[in-house]
């Protein structure tokens, strides 16, 4: 949404069509685009996909990218407390995973949406990070994101 109303904008485009779209509705920078794409799109790990969205006033199809199953990139879940240690220590070309999973949250948590699951593995990811980080030596730290 843009200027507090409840409209959504699904553009399906690539190129530089979609650089002047986005950098025209959102005001982007040239350097905003380049870092926006380059972290979502720089790896090659999603497809592009239509999905059936549940809204307010009904179902609607929206564009959305999703890891590519048969990729490199893609794992399968592991067991949940094996998953809250890989996510607390992880760290990748843009920060934390911890970093990345927590903000999702609050972000989505902000915006009125709820997920549970989510909800629930931060916590758990806090817990976890509160009763380790304390016990590690400095060297053995994840190291915070710039």
């Amino acid at each position: 949404t843009q200027g507090g109303t409840d409209d959504a904008l699904v553009i399906v485009t690539h190129g530089l069509t979609m650089r002047i779209l986005l950098m025209s509705y959102f005001q982007w920078s040239p350097q905003t685009f380049d870092a926006v794409w380059k972290r979502e799109m720089g790896t090659g790990a999603y497809l592009p996909s239509w999905l059936t969205c549940a809204t307010a006033q009904g179902a609607v199809s929206a564009m959305a990218f999703v890891i590519d199953r048969r990729g490199p990139a893609y794992v399968t879940q592991p067991p949940e407390d094996d998953l809250v240690e890989i996510i607390c220590r992880a760290h990748g070309t843009y920060g934390s995973c911890f970093d990345y999973v927590t903000q999702t949250a609050v972000s989505l948590k902000a915006a009125g949406i709820c997920d549970e699951h989510l909800a629930t593995l931060t916590e758990r990811l806090l817990h976890w990070r509160q009763d380790n980080i304390q016990s590690e030596s400095p060297q053995q730290r994840p190291q915070p994101s710039p």
